[in-house]
């Protein structure tokens, strides 16, 4: 019992150690890059309105049902949120944070 209780302790300060950030102007530096790119992304965003795109998420989340990918049509968007309209069956919409995603590619369908 004991073994296991010294397992869960190390396991746990492993666990803090990995998420102490190690360099903050490095942290910075990420954020910069991060709402630059949220940036570029938003001024993307008006010549893509009503067309059929490509979206690529950072991490997997539930925006593209855990993928890293999804395709639908920009319906609306403002400077936080992106309304897409996808070909799924009985869904009408779906909203994703535009900080969530990295890129942004218009898909030409032949």
């Amino acid at each position: 019992m004991t073994e296991i209780l010294l397992l869960v302790i190390a396991i746990t300060l492993l666990y803090i150690a990995w998420k102490i950030p190690k360099n903050p102007e490095r942290k910075k530096e990420e954020a910069d890059t991060a709402s630059r790119k949220e940036a570029l992304i938003v001024q993307q965003l008006p010549a893509l309105k009503g067309k059929f795109c490509e979206f690529t998420a950072k991490d997997l989340n539930s925006a593209f049902d855990y993928g890293l990918s999804g395709k639908g049509t920009v319906v609306d968007f403002d400077d936080v949120w992106v309304l897409l309209a996808t070909n799924r069956k009985n869904e009408v919409g779906r909203m994703v944070r535009i900080a969530d995603l990295s890129e942004v590619i218009e898909v030409r369908e032949h």
